[in-house]
């Protein structure tokens, strides 16, 4: 946890030996991308940075074949990055060994 608006939570479970089966889940919430300016500033970018960013994903599969399936859901609003201003972006994805579909994307 960032702060009490702000936080990344993940939990999953990886197989020690090949195949290297894995799950897992992590949702990220940063309601005030502000907050990491000063980190930009202390890696030489002077640059304004705003909005909110949500993300939920969850998958599982296969390290070693690279086989794997899951869905993931971003929405940034708000959004501003040195000049750019009122950026929107909404992605809801699945993905299988065979397919990604993605039938929201703006």
């Amino acid at each position: 946890m960032l702060n009490e608006r702000d936080y990344i939570k993940g939990h999953g479970t990886v197989q020690l030996k090949k195949p290297f089966r894995y799950a897992g889940a992590m949702t990220l919430n940063l309601a005030d991308l502000s907050t990491f300016q000063p980190l930009l500033a202390s890696a030489g970018k002077k640059t304004a940075l705003a909005g909110s960013l949500v993300m939920d994903w969850s998958g599982q599969g296969e390290l070693a074949t690279l086989k794997s399936g899951g869905d993931l859901n971003l929405k940034l609003e708000h959004g501003r990055y040195a000049d750019l201003q009122n950026l929107q972006a909404k992605v809801e994805a699945h993905y299988t060994p065979e397919e990604i579909n993605v039938p929201i994307i703006y």
